[in-house]
C-alpha cells in the first residue's frame, strides 16, 4: 500500500532526470498565480522559497527518488486522500484548473481536478479578506456535453466533501457511465460558509455569505475511458434466508475499482466482503465500519436500480487492482435496514442530566431535549428534539416520525439554509456514537402529548459467497 506517495515515486534510473530550469520556471508560475494579491506564502508544497526547493532537490539526490514535476505541484498529490487518487495522479490523470471567481469579497479558487471515467476529484480553496478560510460551499453541480445538453443521470451530482488537509478542500463526484468524451462540469455556487471567531460559544462561530460563484470546468474523459476495463460476471447466490443476490460486473478505472450487486430485497444497506489475491493474501476488507477504519474502501451506496425500480442496487468503489492479476471477492455478510417501530413517550422536562433513555438490542437511545416553539422559518410551531445513540450496530440514517395525541404524524425537516447531517463519531475502533438534532414542523396549537417513533433498524445476515475474477488487460 502506498502510504507516502513521494517515497513511492520512480527512481532516477526509471525516469529522466529533472530539468531544473523547467522545474524552477513551473514552480515560479504556480507561485505567481496563487500569490497575487498579498504575496501569501502559506500553501505547501506549491509556494516554496528557493532555499526550500534546493533542500528538497538535495533530498531527492540523496534518496534517489524523483516525483514527477506535475506530482510535486499537484494539490491532489498527498497521502491523506485515498490510494486511488495518488495512483491516478502519478499516471497523469490530473489537470491544473486554476480558475477563480470573486463575489461579495470572497474568492473561490478551483485548483486541480482528477479526471477519471468513474469519478472526478476537484480541489478548491476559499479566500476572504486576503486569507484562506475554512469553508463549505453550497450550490448546484451539473455535467453537460459540448452542445449544452445535460449528461444522463448527472443533473444532480451531489459530491462528497472532505477536508484531508489544512490547504485545500476536496469535492469527490461519483460519475455514472458517460458516452461523451468531452464534458463541462458546471458549478453554480450560491452560498459559502466560513468561520468567525467566537471564543464564548464555538457553536456560533459559523457564518455564511450568499452570492454567485459560477465556474465551468472543461473535462476530457477520453484518456481515462481508453484505460478503463469492464468485466461482466452475472454471478448469483441465494442467502440462507432466501434472498437472491447477483454480482453484475466490475469496472476497473485508473483511480478505482467499482462493482455492482443487485437484489429484489429493497432493504439491503451494506455488505461485508474482502478481496484476496491468487496467494490468498488480503488486498482489502470492507464492512459497515469501513468509513471509520480504513482507506481502501473509497465509497459505497445502496440505491434503487435506475433501470428496474423493483430491485435494490449496491455499488462499491474500492482501490485500483492490477491489470492481469487474479483475485477473489468473498462476501461474508450483509446488513439490511428493515421496518421497525420503537416509541418514546416524550417529556418536556428531559435534559442532559435527566435524559429519557431506552435500550434495544444493545443500542441505547438518550433523548436530552424536547421543546415546542414558534417556527422561525415556517408558519406554526416547531418541535425540536436532541438525542444521542450509544453502540448502534452500524452507521445508518435512522428514520423518525413525531406523533401527536390525535395520531397525526410529522416527518423530520431541516431549518432553511441548513446543512444538517447525521453525525457519527468513533468511540473506539468499532464502537460509534450518534448525535442528532431532529426538527418537526407544522405542529398545531393545543397538542400536549407526543411520541417519537423510530421506524427502521439494522439487521445482519451471514453470507458465504466467493467469486474468482481476473482484471482484464484490454
Amino acid at each position: 500500500m502506498m502510504n507516502d506517495p513521494i517515497r513511492q515515486s520512480k527512481s532516477c534510473h526509471e525516469e529522466k532526470a529533472i530539468d531544473m530550469s523547467a522545474f524552477k520556471q513551473r514552480l515560479a508560475e504556480r507561485a505567481l498565480v496563487e500569490g497575487a494579491g498579498g504575496g501569501r506564502s502559506r500553501i505547501l508544497p506549491r509556494k516554496l522559497r528557493w532555499s526550500t526547493v534546493a533542500a528538497i532537490v538535495a533530498l531527492f539526490l540523496i534518496v534517489g527518488t524523483y516525483p514527477t514535476l506535475a506530482d510535486f505541484l499537484n494539490s491532489l498529490y498527498n497521502n491523506r486522500l485515498d490510494l486511488g487518487v495518488a495512483t491516478a495522479v502519478e499516471k497523469g490523470y490530473s489537470n491544473l484548473v486554476d480558475q477563480s471567481v470573486t463575489d461579495q469579497g470572497i474568492t473561490l479558487h478551483i485548483v486541480d481536478a482528477l479526471v477519471d471515467s468513474t469519478r472526478l476529484v476537484v480541489s478548491y480553496e476559499v479566500m476572504r479578506n486576503g486569507e484562506r478560510d475554512t469553508d463549505l460551499i453550497f450550490g448546484d453541480f451539473q455535467l453537460h456535453d459540448l452542445q449544452g445538453n445535460k449528461v444522463v443521470d448527472s443533473s444532480n451530482l451531489n459530491p462528497e466533501i472532505s477536508y484531508p488537509s489544512d490547504d485545500y478542500t476536496y469535492l469527490n463526484f461519483d460519475l455514472p457511465s458517460i458516452h461523451a468524451d468531452q464534458v463541462i462540469l458546471t458549478m453554480n455556487i450560491n452560498r459559502i460558509q466560513y468561520h468567525i471567531p467566537n471564543v464564548q460559544d464555538p457553536k456560533k462561530s459559523l457564518a455564511s455569505m450568499k452570492g454567485n460563484w459560477n465556474i465551468k470546468i472543461p473535462i476530457d474523459l477520453s484518456k481515462s475511458k481508453r484505460n478503463t476495463r469492464e468485466l461482466t460476471l452475472q454471478q448469483q447466490y441465494t442467502t440462507p434466508l432466501g434472498t437472491t443476490l447477483t454480482l453484475r460486473d466490475f469496472t476497473f478505472s485508473p483511480s478505482m475499482t467499482r462493482f455492482r450487486v443487485d437484489s429484489s430485497n429493497r432493504y439491503i444497506h451494506n455488505y461485508g466482503y474482502r478481496i484476496e489475491d491468487s496467494n490468498g493474501k488480503y488486498i482489502m476488507q470492507h464492512d459497515a465500519y469501513s468509513s471509520f477504519t480504513n482507506n481502501d474502501s473509497i465509497s459505497s451506496r445502496s440505491q434503487t436500480d435506475p433501470s428496474d425500480p423493483t430491485r435494490r442496487q449496491y455499488i462499491s468503489n474500492i482501490i485500483p487492482l492490477e491489470a492481469g492479476d487474479d483475485y477473489k471477492i468473498i462476501f461474508d455478510g450483509m446488513w439490511k435496514i428493515e421496518p421497525f417501530s420503537l416509541a418514546f413517550n416524550l417529556d418536556k422536562h428531559v435534559s442532559k442530566e435527566k435524559p429519557l433513555t431506552q435500550t434495544y438490542d444493545g443500542t441505547t437511545f438518550n433523548i436530552t431535549k424536547f421543546a415546542i416553539m414558534k417556527d422561525p422559518d415556517r408558519t406554526g410551531n416547531l418541535a425540536v428534539i436532541q438525542l444521542d445513540c450509544e453502540h448502534p450496530p452500524i452507521p445508518w440514517y435512522p428514520s423518525w416520525v413525531l406523533e401527536d395525541e390525535n395520531g397525526n404524524q410529522y416527518s423530520h425537516t431541516y431549518p432553511k439554509g441548513s446543512y444538517e447531517q447525521v453525525y457519527y463519531k468513533s468511540r473506539t475502533h468499532r464502537d460509534i456514537e450518534l448525535d442528532l438534532t431532529l426538527h418537526f414542523a407544522g405542529i398545531p396549537e393545543g397538542q400536549h402529548k407526543f411520541k417519537l417513533i423510530l421506524q427502521d433498524y439494522p439487521r445482519y445476515e451471514a453470507l458465504d459467497w466467493s467469486i474468482p475474477f481476473t482484471v482484464p488487460t484490454k
